[in-house]
């Protein structure tokens, strides 16, 4: 919605900004997406993939390089990081909520601890799915994903 203190919301009315109940959104610093792009990469199943992925983020330009290999190198994992980043911004969206009391705790908290899986697009005919099971270990760290990472399924072309 788009309104000024001149003319208010309708165009034609003044509004005083102090007698709005407005609350400030601050905008989250860079390095709470930098952790996206990191928790990303370590999460795709595809090592090579992984390991481009992590390299491109690390020192300035991070995420043009990170957007620029994703679009060049791995055109198919961009449902994946688009449905990645955007659950990890609803779930930010809905704690700020809950912060701030603008909904109830219970609902918020339900969204959050509830598994907010995305879907990914079919794998192509010829290529094989890897599959989205969490008892798997990255096998750069050796870990298994933590409770609000996904395990990214990628397409790769099967060797025979």
């Amino acid at each position: 919605m788009f309104w000024t203190a001149d003319c208010g919301i309708d165009g034609h009315t003044p509004v005083d900004v102090d007698d709005l109940d407005l609350v400030c959104i601050a905008p989250l610093p860079s390095y709470v997406w930098y952790q996206d792009m990191a928790d990303f990469a370590e999460t795709i199943s595809d090592e090579a993939a992984s390991r481009r992925l992590a390299r491109a983020i690390q020192g300035e330009g991070a995420f043009r390089r990170f957007k620029n290999e994703l679009h060049e190198k791995y055109p198919h994992l961009l449902p994946a990081w688009y449905a990645f980043r955007d659950m990890r911004a609803a779930r930010r969206a809905v704690q700020w909520l809950v912060n701030n009391s603008l909904i109830d705790h219970e609902t918020g908290e339900r969204f959050v601890t509830e598994p907010q899986i995305p879907t990914f697009p079919e794998p192509a005919a010829g290529l094989r799915d890897f599959p989205n099971d969490e008892s798997r270990t990255c096998p750069r760290t050796q870990r298994r994903p933590s409770r609000n990472q996904v395990r990214i399924p990628v397409c790769m072309p099967s060797h025979r």
